[in-house]
């Protein structure tokens, strides 16, 4: 009996500190159902939703892996020597170079946040929030749906059409929420043109029809395929890219006045064409903004890709996803509504903040939303200290806890190597430990590090009686070793 209680007791140590671990390691973003409304937000005079709509349509070409350094005119970046590997991929899109001298457009590097696969950068571009690095196995699950709010979700409850062409992961992620689409599968890299061709025509033809939907979604996949198969240091990228120079050109061309261009990649690439990663050339995607009614400025700065999702909410007249972690990119509004714009995104993401504080026992989320943040300077300064606080809650490893789970795991492994049978204090020991474990678990915040300490300093008095054990155990082998060494000197002596 005392032998299968040892037993059960131990593993249920084991197992709570394999949890603790996980805690730690394995981050999970917990997501909160709500959506926003037209009524969340004080609308303008003369508006029922928020703010006016800016533009008829927003057409949001999606060039699958557009690193920032593609996107450079030719003038700024093109390397002088062909044998330099830059040579095939810097410096290739001339008619954006010709846009951007127009005035009327402009490029930026858009900052993607890891994991930089395709399918956790379509969540964040959509909703405004941070997917961590567990989530990127759902890159290849059949059911990936987004419960969160979105601007998809956001237009399709206001009666606006979505067109999707191109990319069939949207479909899973939202589905029966495009009126039109013209979707393919993305998943074989060996194919760098079919997909494109199909879908560019397309694109040209919605983008002149005058019965087309408000937002346009176009999703091409050869950069990205290129990068797989050769690279970006090869001759194919050169020509991939020059043919989405094309198709940017012939979309900008056939715009109408109130149309808006937004031209993104979802993440970057290596110097082998590989994503997923943290790395600078994964993380630094392009973006490129053209308006044929108005210049519009990107700062010089980078641009967190999630700063996208307010943008055009409010652009197109939708109320911003209720989980939204971006701020508005000031420079695509009017100076007059710059203040409004900011305004309306510091109340959305306070309003999550303050959801999520409660919900989650966030405490430090309320130290931030409880600040007066009066002017356009403060509220941004706010909205960026919320959106670093859960970056670092959801994305970065919590050393704590991972390093509590081992040590419960190792105390536990040392506590069956030492202790064969179960005395009561030993019963009354483990069960302690057990519901130390069981807070930690249970009240993950452990704000003031109460449960946390007491486990640890309760941890390090079993490894010492262990340690202490082990080394009374190999005493007495040493002394039972020499017993029988000497034993046998006798006898041997005696025999002679």
């Amino acid at each position: 009996m005392g032998t299968i209680l040892r037993i059960v007791l131990v593993s249920t140590n084991i197992l709570l500190a394999l949890f603790i671990f996980q805690n730690g390691f394995l981050l999970k973003r917990q997501e909160i159902s709500s959506k926003s409304s037209c009524s969340d937000a004080h609308a303008q005079p003369g508006q029922h939703c928020w703010m006016k709509q800016q533009y008829n349509r927003v057409i949001l070409i999606l060039v699958d892996a557009l690193r920032y350094d593609f996107l450079i005119p030719p003038k700024q970046n093109k390397p002088t020597n062909s044998d330099s590997p830059e040579w095939f991929y810097q410096g290739q899109m001339k008619h954006v170079g010709n846009l951007v001298s127009s005035g009327k457009a402009s490029i930026g590097t858009l900052l993607a946040d890891p994991p930089t696969t395709t399918l956790q950068r379509l969540k964040a571009l959509t909703t405004g929030t941070l997917p961590t690095f567990i989530d990127a196995g759902d890159n290849f699950s059949p059911d990936a749906t987004v419960n969160e709010d979105s601007f998809i979700y956001q237009a399709s409850q206001l009666g606006k059409n979505i067109t999707l062409l191109g990319d069939d992961t949207w479909l899973s992620l939202f589905p029966n929420q495009f009126s039109k689409t013209a979707a393919y599968d993305s998943f074989d890299i060996n194919d760098l043109n079919s997909v494109d061709d199909k879908i560019a025509p397309k694109l040209e033809e919605e983008i002149k029809s005058s019965e087309s939907s408000s937002i346009i979604i176009a999703h091409f996949l050869g950069v990205d395929h290129c990068g797989h198969k050769f690279g970006p240091s090869h001759p194919v990228m050169g020509d991939t890219l020059r043919k989405m120079d094309r198709i940017i050109s012939n979309s900008a061309e056939s715009m109408k006045s109130d149309d808006l261009l937004i031209v993104i990649g979802d993440h970057g690439m290596t110097s082998t064409g590989d994503h997923g990663g943290e790395s600078d050339n994964e993380i630094q995607a392009g973006i490129l903004v053209y308006s044929k009614k108005r210049q519009i400025e990107l700062p010089r700065r980078p641009i967190h890709q999630i700063d996208i999702v307010p943008t055009i909410s409010l652009l197109m007249g939708l109320p911003i996803p209720f989980s939204n972690l971006g701020t508005v990119i000031t420079g695509m509004f009017k100076r007059d509504l710059q203040e409004i714009a900011v305004g309306m995104n510091y109340e959305q993401v306070k309003r999550f903040a303050e959801t999520y504080a409660t919900q989650k026992n966030f405490g430090e989320l309320h130290f931030h939303t409880a600040r007066d943040s009066n002017t356009m300077e403060d509220q941004i300064d706010t909205m960026s200290r919320i959106q670093t606080l859960l970056r670092v809650a959801w994305t970065q490893f919590d050393d704590s806890y991972i390093n509590v789970g081992l040590f419960s795991l190792v105390e536990s492994v040392m506590f069956l190597m030492t202790n064969e049978a179960m005395s009561l204090e030993w019963i009354i020991y483990r069960t302690g430990c057990a519901l130390l474990q069981a807070a930690l678990l249970t009240d993950k915040t452990d704000s003031d590090g109460s449960a946390r300490t007491l486990l640890l300093m309760t941890l390090a008095v079993s490894c010492l009686s262990s340690i202490i054990s082990l080394a009374h155990k190999a005493l007495q082998i040493r002394f039972s070793f020499d017993a029988l060494v000497s034993t046998r000197a006798i006898v041997h002596e005696r025999a002679i």
